[in-house]
Protein backbone atom coordinates (compact mmCIF):
# COMPACT_ATOMS: atom_id res chain seq x y z
CA UNK A 1 0.00 0.00 0.00
CA UNK A 2 1.19 3.65 -0.54
CA UNK A 3 -0.46 4.37 3.03
CA UNK A 4 -1.26 2.96 5.85
CA UNK A 5 -3.22 3.97 8.89
CA UNK A 6 -4.77 2.48 12.13
CA UNK A 7 -8.39 4.01 11.31
CA UNK A 8 -10.01 5.35 8.38
CA UNK A 9 -10.43 8.88 10.26
CA UNK A 10 -6.49 8.84 10.41
CA UNK A 11 -6.31 9.22 6.88
CA UNK A 12 -4.47 12.60 5.67
CA UNK A 13 -6.91 14.01 3.45
CA UNK A 14 -4.29 16.95 2.62
CA UNK A 15 -1.62 14.15 1.69
CA UNK A 16 -4.24 12.56 -0.57
CA UNK A 17 -4.91 15.70 -2.49
CA UNK A 18 -0.79 16.14 -3.01
CA UNK A 19 -0.69 13.08 -4.34
CA UNK A 20 -3.36 14.13 -7.11
CA UNK A 21 -6.13 12.19 -5.41
CA UNK A 22 -9.66 13.66 -6.38
CA UNK A 23 -11.85 9.93 -5.62
CA UNK A 24 -12.00 7.56 -2.52
CA UNK A 25 -13.17 4.36 -2.70
CA UNK A 26 -13.79 2.42 0.79
CA UNK A 27 -14.40 -1.11 1.37
CA UNK A 28 -16.91 -1.34 4.14
CA UNK A 29 -16.54 -4.17 6.64
CA UNK A 30 -13.63 -3.51 9.29
CA UNK A 31 -12.71 -0.12 6.94
CA UNK A 32 -16.08 1.98 7.50
CA UNK A 33 -17.39 -0.17 10.50
CA UNK A 34 -16.70 -3.10 12.17
CA UNK A 35 -18.29 -6.53 10.94
CA UNK A 36 -21.76 -6.78 11.99
CA UNK A 37 -22.14 -3.59 12.89
CA UNK A 38 -25.48 -2.01 11.66
CA UNK A 39 -24.52 1.25 11.09
CA UNK A 40 -21.22 3.48 9.44
CA UNK A 41 -19.86 5.48 13.47
CA UNK A 42 -20.79 8.95 14.29
CA UNK A 43 -16.91 9.87 14.03
CA UNK A 44 -16.45 7.71 10.48
CA UNK A 45 -20.00 9.95 8.89
CA UNK A 46 -18.29 12.96 10.07
CA UNK A 47 -14.98 12.64 8.74
CA UNK A 48 -16.83 11.35 5.33
CA UNK A 49 -18.41 14.44 5.14
CA UNK A 50 -15.31 16.14 5.69
CA UNK A 51 -13.61 14.68 3.45
CA UNK A 52 -16.74 15.63 0.76
CA UNK A 53 -16.58 19.15 1.71
CA UNK A 54 -13.02 19.10 0.77
CA UNK A 55 -13.80 17.95 -2.59
CA UNK A 56 -12.70 14.31 -2.57
CA UNK A 57 -15.86 11.89 -4.37
CA UNK A 58 -16.64 9.15 -2.47
CA UNK A 59 -18.05 6.04 -3.19
CA UNK A 60 -18.22 2.49 -1.42
CA UNK A 61 -17.06 -0.96 -3.26
CA UNK A 62 -17.61 -3.83 -1.22
CA UNK A 63 -17.94 -7.87 -2.00
CA UNK A 64 -20.97 -8.07 0.49
CA UNK A 65 -24.45 -8.23 -0.87
CA UNK A 66 -26.77 -5.34 -1.31
CA UNK A 67 -28.90 -6.38 1.88
CA UNK A 68 -26.05 -5.77 3.85
CA UNK A 69 -24.41 -2.65 1.67
CA UNK A 70 -27.66 -0.47 0.65
CA UNK A 71 -28.46 0.38 4.00
CA UNK A 72 -25.34 1.26 5.70
CA UNK A 73 -24.51 3.74 2.52
CA UNK A 74 -27.57 5.56 1.37
CA UNK A 75 -27.94 7.78 4.63
CA UNK A 76 -24.63 9.07 3.67
CA UNK A 77 -25.58 9.46 0.28
CA UNK A 78 -22.31 7.03 -0.67
CA UNK A 79 -22.54 5.54 -4.10
CA UNK A 80 -22.13 1.55 -3.74
CA UNK A 81 -20.67 -0.98 -5.95
CA UNK A 82 -21.86 -4.24 -3.96
CA UNK A 83 -20.74 -7.74 -5.31
CA UNK A 84 -17.80 -5.99 -6.75
CA UNK A 85 -15.43 -9.21 -6.47
CA UNK A 86 -12.45 -7.66 -5.41
CA UNK A 87 -9.77 -8.27 -6.00
CA UNK A 88 -10.84 -7.91 -9.78
CA UNK A 89 -11.40 -5.20 -11.01
CA UNK A 90 -14.88 -4.94 -12.59
CA UNK A 91 -16.05 -3.32 -9.24
CA UNK A 92 -13.46 -0.69 -9.23
CA UNK A 93 -14.19 -0.05 -12.32
CA UNK A 94 -17.68 0.39 -11.81
CA UNK A 95 -17.07 2.86 -9.26
CA UNK A 96 -14.90 5.30 -10.83
CA UNK A 97 -17.57 5.39 -13.79
CA UNK A 98 -20.07 6.71 -11.30
CA UNK A 99 -17.39 8.60 -9.53
CA UNK A 100 -16.02 10.45 -12.98
CA UNK A 101 -12.87 9.67 -12.47
CA UNK A 102 -9.83 7.84 -13.77
CA UNK A 103 -8.42 5.53 -11.92
CA UNK A 104 -4.72 7.54 -11.61
CA UNK A 105 -7.22 10.31 -9.94
CA UNK A 106 -8.49 7.80 -7.34
CA UNK A 107 -7.28 6.15 -3.90
CA UNK A 108 -8.81 2.55 -2.62
CA UNK A 109 -9.04 2.73 1.13
CA UNK A 110 -9.77 -0.96 2.51
CA UNK A 111 -8.74 -3.33 4.99
CA UNK A 112 -7.70 -6.76 2.94
CA UNK A 113 -4.13 -6.51 1.33
CA UNK A 114 -5.30 -9.19 -0.89
CA UNK A 115 -8.70 -7.72 -1.81
CA UNK A 116 -8.82 -3.99 -1.42
CA UNK A 117 -5.31 -3.36 -2.04
CA UNK A 118 -3.98 -5.56 -4.87
CA UNK A 119 -7.84 -4.49 -6.85
CA UNK A 120 -6.54 -0.73 -6.08
CA UNK A 121 -2.68 -1.90 -7.43
CA UNK A 122 -3.75 -3.81 -10.19
CA UNK A 123 -6.10 -0.76 -11.47
CA UNK A 124 -3.03 1.90 -11.09
CA UNK A 125 -4.46 3.54 -7.91
CA UNK A 126 -3.00 5.36 -4.69
CA UNK A 127 -3.82 2.77 -2.10
CA UNK A 128 -4.66 3.16 1.87
CA UNK A 129 -4.29 0.24 4.02
CA UNK A 130 -6.74 0.17 7.40
CA UNK A 131 -4.89 -2.19 9.68
CA UNK A 132 -7.65 -4.59 10.50
CA UNK A 133 -8.31 -4.60 14.41
CA UNK A 134 -12.11 -5.92 14.16
CA UNK A 135 -12.61 -8.21 17.38
CA UNK A 136 -14.90 -10.27 15.44
CA UNK A 137 -14.68 -11.25 11.74
CA UNK A 138 -15.80 -14.05 9.25
CA UNK A 139 -14.16 -17.26 8.68
CA UNK A 140 -13.29 -16.01 5.13
CA UNK A 141 -11.87 -13.28 6.51
CA UNK A 142 -9.91 -14.46 9.31
CA UNK A 143 -8.22 -17.54 7.22
CA UNK A 144 -6.62 -14.82 5.22
CA UNK A 145 -4.92 -12.65 8.20
CA UNK A 146 -1.95 -14.79 8.85
CA UNK A 147 -1.07 -14.94 5.59
CA UNK A 148 -1.44 -10.97 5.32
CA UNK A 149 0.99 -11.08 7.81
CA UNK A 150 3.27 -13.26 6.67
CA UNK A 151 3.33 -10.51 3.78
CA UNK A 152 3.75 -7.77 5.93
CA UNK A 153 7.25 -9.26 7.44
CA UNK A 154 8.24 -10.63 4.19
CA UNK A 155 8.00 -7.05 2.88
CA UNK A 156 8.95 -5.38 5.96
CA UNK A 157 5.74 -2.94 5.89
CA UNK A 158 5.86 -0.76 9.15
CA UNK A 159 3.73 -1.90 11.52
CA UNK A 160 2.29 1.34 12.99
CA UNK A 161 1.01 4.04 10.86
CA UNK A 162 2.60 5.69 8.36
CA UNK A 163 2.02 9.96 8.91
Amino acid sequence: PDLIVGHVTDIPLERLQEAGVRGLLFDLDSTLLPHYANAIPEDVAAWLERARAQGFRLAVVTNGPPRRALPLCEPLRLPCVYRARKPLRGGLRRALALLELPAAQAAMVGDQLFTDVWAGRRMGMYTVWVRPEAPEEPWSVGVKRPLEWLVVRLAKMPLREER
